[in-house]
């Protein structure tokens, strides 16, 4: 088949046994090797900004050029990131896991990767660890309210350890396990 473009993922509405053919790997290998490149290149240009470095007289001036090297650097570090997760999925190509939900195995699907190439979850799969995410601080707000409105009850409770983020109370009948979050 002829090299597929950008329009042809789009419009693909093939059976789910074709999902992730060499051809549409073959699209995404060379989409990502050209934000590989791009990103390489602009490393480059970046380190090549830097050596050339010219300090200014005027103070002003000076920390004006400063801070618009401290952008460019953070831009890069961004870009450094990017640069390993596009590695990263480059590897997955090659090893046959592309284009699959790292949580569940299902399809990602081709629009989502053509709009975030390095993705390796779903949408739904994203939502959810997200919304798990937010999820532990609702569950310890809870958690301490209920606590505090049972203690009577809990008072038999010996706290037996806390180990990393995790505390253990235990009495004869039941063990409690709570994991601690860090976040505000």
């Amino acid at each position: 088949m002829a090299k597929l473009t950008e329009q042809d993922i789009l419009n693909w509405d093939g059976p789910e046994e074709d999902y992730m053919n060499s051809d549409q790997l073959a699209f995404f290998r060379e989409l990502l090797v050209k934000m590989q490149e791009e990103l390489i290149e602009n490393a480059n240009t970046t380190t090549g900004h830097l050596q050339e470095h010219e300090s200014a007289p005027d103070p002003a001036d000076r920390a004006t050029q400063e801070e618009e090297y401290a952008l460019e650097l953070r831009t890069r570090d961004r870009e450094r990131k990017l640069l390993s997760k596009v590695q990263a999925t480059i590897r997955s190509i090659d090893e046959g896991d592309y284009g699959f939900c790292a949580d569940t195995g299902e399809p990602i699907g081709l629009k989502r990767l053509l709009a975030r190439p390095t993705a390796t979850l779903s949408v739904e799969a994203q939502e959810r660890r997200e919304r798990m995410k937010k999820q532990p601080k609702l569950d310890m707000v809870f958690m301490q309210s209920s606590l505090t409105q049972h203690m009577k009850r809990l008072s038999s409770f010996k706290l037996q350890m806390v180990h990393g983020s995790c505390l253990v109370a235990r009495s004869k009948q039941v063990k409690i396990i709570l994991k601690l979050s860090n976040e505000n």
